[in-house]
């Protein structure tokens, strides 16, 4: 519920609930969809985009010993 109030008060109240879906599917979509819907949805927020690169940076820093 925190993440929720945090998000709302960076965004907007209406943000997830406008943006829901995408985040519910944004997981299941291959990596190339995935990558320019969520760029769609920083460039409507005016923050950077993310580079296909990125992606495999931040999984590989995830990885368990």
């Amino acid at each position: 519920n925190s993440l929720y109030s945090s998000i709302s008060l960076c965004f907007g109240k209406d943000f997830f609930e406008k943006n829901e879906y995408y985040f519910t599917i944004i997981s299941y979509l291959p990596s190339q969809t995935a990558i320019d819907m969520a760029n769609s949805m920083l460039k409507g927020l005016d923050l950077p985009q993310i580079e296909e690169n990125e992606l495999y940076k931040i999984s590989s820093s995830m990885k368990l010993n």
